[in-house]
């Protein structure tokens, strides 16, 4: 979406796809005491977006937060990017009477955040996310002697998300094992990711045995987890973690970094390696790309203890969270 002209003092945008959408005369018909509640953060940068609240104290805004990695992590981001998210966190915590976060080690982050600005105490909700209903009632297998092993890696071509490890590791598994299962990666390509990208394009060792693919409908996603040795998840850092998620919904085995998010995301059913830890990631590959071993059969075991989150205990929880919240001051 774009922006495209003010009106009233607030904000007019464009959607891809659709008509002109004028906040002002949405806002005018909410009604006394209402709950806003904002799950995407889109437009909180632009000036004026949320004025309307200050002439509604009776209005309780409520924002979902997914993570605060764009001012932990600078580095992993487009210096752009990283300002546009100051200013969202700054919009959020101005005017927030309640906030949502998707995994307890981000929610403490956000009180230390909130503290560190001066504001005071704001209720958090934390909840693991439910996930897409096609990815949350098992497996869905196909006859595993016709596929050659392979595992996949989902999430946008970023240096947060630690692609380079595993590219490394398949150079050397090529060299090594004959043959060598694939990688596929699911998800677009993202910024700062020339050394990724080169290694992708220009290393005629990895053609062949390292794929990716983007655009997956659910139907798709879950075939391709289900069928897999494991999802691998190297991630520096991470808000929530849903491949995690959605892998072990489907009942496949996931190696993750070892980190506190993920430990929550997973409900320690994964196998958790320090992202940096080379020779343990491509140790666990190799051993879960043998099926049959012990290792393997310890995974599935981790596998089968998860439980996906409920959809509909998700929104019960939430609602009475929100149920909790009072006006704000005027």
């Amino acid at each position: 979406m774009r922006r495209v002209s003010p009106a009233g003092g607030v904000p007019r945008f464009r959607g891809a796809r659709g008509p002109v959408h004028d906040l002002a005369a949405s806002q005018a018909k909410v009604g006394r005491g209402a709950i806003y509640l904002n799950a995407t953060t889109y437009g909180l940068w632009v000036p004026g977006y949320l004025r309307w609240l200050k002439a509604r104290p009776d209005v309780r805004p409520v924002f979902f937060i997914h993570d605060l990695l764009p001012i932990d992590y600078p580095e992993f981001f487009q210096a752009s990017r990283a300002m546009i998210f100051k200013r969202i966190v700054d919009a959020i915590f101005r005017r927030a009477a309640g906030l949502v976060a998707a995994s307890p080690p981000v929610a403490e982050r956000i009180e230390g955040e909130v503290a560190s600005r001066g504001r005071g105490k704001i209720p958090i909700h934390v909840a693991p996310l439910p996930l897409s209903a096609s990815l949350s009632h098992g497996a869905d297998l196909a006859t595993q002697e016709t596929i050659p092993p392979y595992f996949v890696a989902c999430g946008t071509i970023e240096p947060r998300k630690n692609h380079l490890l595993l590219l490394h590791i398949w150079r050397r598994l090529i060299e090594s094992q004959n043959p060598a299962p694939r990688l596929i990666l699911v998800g677009r390509r993202g910024w700062e990711n020339e050394e990724v990208v080169d290694t992708l394009e220009r290393c005629p060792d990895l053609l062949g045995h390292v794929l990716e693919v983007n655009g997956l409908p659910d139907c798709g996603l879950r075939w391709l987890l289900s069928n897999a040795c494991a999802a691998l998840v190297p991630s520096f850092a991470e808000g929530h973690g849903l491949p995690v998620a959605e892998a072990l919904a489907v009942g496949t085995p996931v190696v993750a970094s070892d980190s506190d998010v993920f430990r929550w995301t997973s409900q320690e059913c994964a196998i958790f390696r320090h992202p940096l830890d080379g020779r343990g990631w491509m140790e666990s590959i190799v051993a879960l790309s043998r099926r049959d071993c012990y290792f393997w059969n310890d995974a599935r075991r981790s596998v089968a203890r998860y439980r996906p989150p409920s959809t509909a205990d998700y929104f019960e929880r939430l609602t009475a969270f929100l149920g909790t919240l009072g006006a704000r001051a005027p």
